[in-house]
């Protein structure tokens, strides 16, 4: 008699021990999102690739701003023509140089940040789809008591929070937030209504693996997907027009 092979539901099922190992295999992750200098010195062999993407951002605008700030307004101010009350005008470029770097590194930073929650997030696949599972034994809970599967009735009996702080113990809290906040983006009414037949019919299983690459494809498209560095494109060279303009208007 052959043995029954195991179905992909099952063959995804976590022991606490297995939630265990993927959390130990991103506790380093959850602490270099709490310590930036942690992220930059070992992100690249954690496998974060947008760290070596801010280093080059904050040494590109450092370096347009130095340039720029000794090219024109420095060389203005004390080599052609010094006159002592442009002292303040030479400050006010000089801040505005370092506030384009800070924030280019700042938003860089949000990039990676991002960056390293998808790589998270890729990692705990299996226990994500664990957390599914749970959804759905809730979702046929309130199928089963002829209950409206509405919005209203949905948040009452899904409580992210939860179910994440149960499964993401180790997790620093800042990082449970994070993950409680990209659940609750997801249009989980929409996506129940388009399995409500199957959630009707009591197929748990199906479901599963159905919501799952639903909502994969959701955080993957709309919260991953749009994680990038294309405002360079815009925010660069407004760096550079606006210290421009300071040298031509302020020093005299």
């Amino acid at each position: 008699m052959e043995k029954e092979q195991p179905s992909p539901l099952e063959k995804n099922s976590l022991s606490t021990e297995k939630v265990d190992e993927i959390m130990d295999k991103n506790l380093e992750l959850y602490n270099a999102i709490n310590n930036p200098w942690l992220l930059i010195r070992k992100g690249g062999s954690l496998g974060i690739k947008g760290v070596g993407r801010l280093i080059g951002i904050i040494i590109l605008f450092a370096i347009s701003n130095i340039v720029l700030f000794f090219l024109f307004p420095f060389i203005k101010f004390f080599v052609v023509e010094y006159k002592q009350e442009n002292i303040v005008f030479l400050l006010i470029i000089l801040i505005a140089g370092v506030s384009f770097t800070s924030l280019a590194g700042y938003k860089a930073y949000k990039y990676v940040i991002l960056d390293t929650v998808r790589i998270i997030y890729e990692n705990s696949e299996q226990l994500f789809l664990k957390l599914i599972g749970l959804v759905v034994n809730k979702l046929d809970e309130l199928a089963k008591s002829k209950v409206d599967l509405n919005n209203a009735n949905l948040k009452k009996a899904i409580n992210f929070t939860q179910v994440v702080n149960e499964k993401f113990k180790k997790a620093p809290k800042i990082v449970q937030k994070g993950i409680v906040l990209i659940l609750n983006r997801i249009p989980l009414t929409e996506l129940v209504t388009e399995f409500k037949e199957d959630i009707m019919s009591g197929n748990k299983e199906e479901v599963t693996i159905k919501l799952h690459r639903k909502i994969d494809g959701f955080i993957s498209e709309t919260i991953f997907g749009g994680n990038n560095t294309n405002w360079i494109f815009w925010l660069l060279p407004l760096n550079l027009i606006t210290i421009i303009i300071l040298t031509i208007f302020l020093i005299k």
